[in-house]
């Protein structure tokens, strides 16, 4: 490794032409605009589509039942707040690391 250099660096908007990125053992987590409770997305179950290096990548996050939620899933007034649920998006930026490393038993 003495003699391992990286160099240069990528420009924020370079594609990573990942369809589902997961990314085990990060959770983003939000609260949920019309009650407050908080939700959140794991991305070792959940994934990112399509991120780019350095720009914001859409998180959809939804909260059901919420019983101050301003939507239903048949489209019309909820009748119950059972039938209540809020939707909405927040925004991560991936960014990405390259180091040197030492390889085991070499």
């Amino acid at each position: 490794m003495a003699n391992l250099r990286v160099e240069g660096n990528s420009k924020p908007g370079t594609e990573l032409n990942v369809k589902r990125f997961y990314v085990p053992g990060f959770i983003i987590k939000s609260d949920c605009p019309n009650c407050g409770k908080e939700q959140d997305q794991d991305l070792g179950d959940q994934y990112l589509s399509y991120p780019s290096l350095g720009v914001p990548s859409k998180v959809h996050f939804a909260c059901e039942p919420c019983p101050k939620g301003d939507s239903s899933y048949g489209g019309e007034d909820p009748e119950t707040p059972e039938e209540r649920y809020s939707e909405w998006h927040e925004a991560v930026i991936v960014t990405l690391a390259i180091v040197p490393a030492q390889l085991k038993d070499s």
